[in-house]
């Protein structure tokens, strides 16, 4: 059975910072992909997924890279591990995202 859980990567999240770790579970979720989405008021900030196969090295997908408005975008290869990063936070910075 697929998993079709929406993963909060940030929820209303205001600073500079990496948060919510959420791990992709089995191998048919890595095969499967999904979306990630993200929106709220960026106020100059630029959100970044990243992905790690350990927890501990992390790199930025490739597409979508960064996003400095509401968007979306697919992952079509996950690895096991997930997270946003805020970078160039506003005043009044305040976002969400996730993946599913």
């Amino acid at each position: 059975m697929v998993d079709y859980t929406v993963h909060n990567l940030l929820n209303g999240a205001t600073l500079d910072g990496s948060y919510n770790v959420i791990t992709i579970k089995n191998s048919i979720d890595k095969m499967r992909g999904g979306r990630v989405y993200v929106f709220g008021t960026f106020d100059g900030a630029t959100v970044t997924i990243e992905m790690s196969q350990d927890g501990v090295v992390w790199q930025p997908v490739t597409s979508p890279a960064a996003f400095t408005a509401a968007g979306h975008g697919v992952i079509e290869w996950p690895l096991q591990y997930m997270r946003a990063t805020i970078s160039n936070d506003g005043a009044g910075t305040v976002l969400k995202a996730g993946f599913y």
